[in-house]
């Protein structure tokens, strides 16, 4: 599961030029939640994660196997 502010992290991390594979490395998390992150809707990466409204988002990324 991705929690909210390790996906406001992988965000501020590839806005910075990381690829998906150097932030799931150096962020501990797998490839496959890194690239969740990224096929997040628009409004979701944006100040919607800010509001935790969108934890069951995220939290139905864990219910598809995603770690």
């Amino acid at each position: 599961m991705v929690r909210r502010i390790e996906a406001k992290r992988v965000l501020e991390l590839r806005a910075e030029g990381m690829t998906g594979r150097a932030i799931a490395l150096s962020q501990g998390m797998s490839r496959k939640c890194v690239l969740a992150v990224f096929e997040l809707p628009r409004a979701f990466r944006t100040a919607e994660l800010e509001d935790s409204s969108t934890l069951p988002m995220l939290a139905a990324d864990n219910r598809s196997g995603l770690h």
